[in-house]
């Protein structure tokens, strides 16, 4: 089992064999898209992405008590969508709106995420006052930030799915981890977390963020 608490650098399929089934009380992921930019598995052909989805989803659906969340770009949802309808329970989906989103479209910008939950029953959920709606403004966080990261997840929407989807004391698999934002979410909520990262160098920005998040609590 790895352990809780603890950001493991390394490739997710491999490390997530290390943990027993049904011992995760949610799965968030911001996974690679394929949209063939400088990231592991984001510059895949078309059957080794849809390879590489099925592969980790299984897993994810092997070691979760229930949930699954994911954030995924409308253009590149199909192989994941697919799977998820396939396999497990649609409880309900989020819209992550990027309301100073400028990514150029075929018509339009594009200005959205989706939030995409599932489970393996009904799903564990509950009411919380600060998040009363399904469309959540969350600006797109500069490039020019202080992680070192191209592509940082906002704190408030990582924390909108943990609050709404996990109790204090549950257990967060994020098997790509990036610049950390779940692990420091889930240290600020008293959650419980695990985090997988395949770059060495976001681990360091995770740890580092970690770290940081710590000495703030402490104080």
């Amino acid at each position: 089992m790895l352990e809780r608490n603890k950001i493991y650098c390394g490739n997710c399929l491999e490390l997530m064999k290390e943990i027993p089934d049904k011992s995760i009380d949610l799965v968030l992921a911001d996974p690679p898209y394929n949209a063939q930019r400088l990231f592991a598995n984001d510059n895949l052909t078309e059957n080794a992405y849809t390879d590489f989805t099925n592969k980790w989803l299984s897993e994810c659906a092997r070691i979760i008590k229930g949930d699954i969340v994911i954030i995924i770009g409308v253009k590149y949802q199909k192989p994941i969508v697919l799977w998820l309808f396939q396999n497990l329970n649609f409880c309900w989906e989020f819209i992550w709106w990027k309301s100073n989103g400028m990514l150029n479209g075929k018509a339009t910008f594009a200005v959205y995420d989706k939030v995409l939950w599932f489970s393996q029953n009904e799903g564990k959920h509950k009411r919380h006052p600060d998040i009363p709606r399904d469309v959540w403004n969350i600006p797109v966080i500069p490039q020019a930030n202080d992680f070192g990261h191209p592509t940082p997840k906002s704190m408030k929407g990582i924390k909108n799915i943990v609050k709404l989807l996990s109790e204090e004391g549950d257990l967060i698999l994020d098997p790509f981890l990036g610049s950390g934002t779940t692990a420091v979410a889930c240290k600020s909520l008293n959650r419980d977390y695990i985090g997988i990262e395949i770059s060495p160098e976001y681990c360091e920005i995770a740890r580092r963020r970690l770290k940081h998040v710590q000495m703030e609590m402490f104080l």
